[in-house]
């Protein structure tokens, strides 16, 4: 994020995330003091107008994540807009530190949040991150089973985010939807779901779903009932061919 920090953060003002006359030359906005971290992990900043959430992760409540936070921003936060508002109105954001290095990418090395390619931008580092995290046990990953489930058994997951990981047995295109499903019996496994727009955007950026079946993968998102646990794939970056 560093080298395209200008990129990343031209036209935040105009969606109305910062007052106008907190932008720098060039559309580098910052840095802003922050003014605290809710427990839900909202950040408020002098001079910007509304909450921020961050972009590109999952991000759970926690005291950890929490003194992360203040201690990262503690010198103020470079913003970049990530895209939308969120239902409850938060700006979704990317930032920084004082220093220009990713407040995402330190919560991801840290164990305290998971990447969510479905909630804006994800940064380059950032799935490497996790990885780290992962293979160090750290955070969330102390005890894995709370966000990682082999597909046979996604049922702790439905109503949260979460990762599955397994060898799909059938892909099946529908009207709507394009299914991909980890048991015979998909009432058995967890299932993927795709709407027809996203699986063709899957199959322009190289992931075709109808080849996954016979592959290990991992898939992330928000888990759901649906007969059984299901999770919906919009974006590529919610797939990963393990082997």
């Amino acid at each position: 994020m560093k080298t395209g920090r200008r990129q990343l953060l031209k036209g935040i003002a105009a969606l109305g995330l910062l007052r106008p006359s907190r932008a720098r030359a060039g559309g580098v906005t910052g840095p802003f003091a922050l003014r605290g971290v809710t427990p839900e992990l909202d950040l408020a900043f002098e001079g910007v107008e509304a909450p921020v959430r961050l972009a590109g992760v999952y991000l759970p409540a926690g005291q950890g994540a929490v003194a992360l936070l203040r201690e990262t921003l503690a010198g103020g936060a470079f913003l970049a807009d990530g895209g939308f508002v969120d239902r409850w109105g938060r700006r979704v954001a990317l930032v920084e530190d004082a220093r220009g290095a990713s407040v995402q990418a330190a919560l991801l090395g840290a164990g305290l949040a998971l990447v969510d390619p479905t909630f804006g931008p994800v940064g380059p580092g950032w799935p490497a991150a996790e990885r780290r995290a992962r293979a160090g046990g750290g955070g969330l990953w102390r005890d894995p089973g709370r966000v990682l489930r082999p597909a046979a058994d996604a049922w702790p997951l439905v109503g949260a985010f979460g990762i599955v990981r397994g060898v799909p047995v059938r892909a099946k295109a529908r009207s709507v939807f394009t299914y991909v499903d980890f048991a015979a019996d998909w009432r058995d496994g967890c299932s993927l779901r795709a709407e027809t727009k996203a699986a063709r955007a899957f199959l322009k950026a190289g992931l075709d779903l109808g080849a996954l079946p016979g592959r290990s993968i991992e898939a992330r998102g928000w888990a759901f009932r649906a007969g059984g646990p299901m999770i919906e794939v919009v974006v590529p970056g919610q797939i990963e061919v393990v082997a």
